[in-house]
């Protein structure tokens, strides 16, 4: 899988923001870590989430100035010949 995944989120207003990562690993073990960031400096996370193993990833509720914001998904320590883990993300 790739080690790395972006989503773009565009608010035109300022909002309440809940981000939710749910990863199930189909073989081995795995983690995936989440992070928001703005646009202009997507390597410098405002707020992230970053629980041990399969656990629920969850950033919020947050409010969030109107804007352009980048969201990171990253694999870290998936484990196992062919461990492709199933991601369910919800951004409301």
């Amino acid at each position: 899988i790739d080690s790395v995944i972006w989503y773009r989120l565009s608010l035109p207003a300022p909002q309440t923001v809940t981000l939710t990562l749910n990863m199930t690993p189909l073989s081995g073990t795995g983690n995936l870590d989440l992070f928001l960031s703005s646009n202009a400096t997507p390597f410098a996370p405002l707020l992230f989430s970053a629980n041990a193993g399969a656990a629920m990833e969850q950033i919020g509720p947050v409010a969030l100035a109107a804007g352009e914001y980048v969201i990171r998904v990253e694999a870290a320590d998936c484990l196992g010949a062919g461990n492709r883990p199933a991601r369910t993300a919800v951004f409301n």
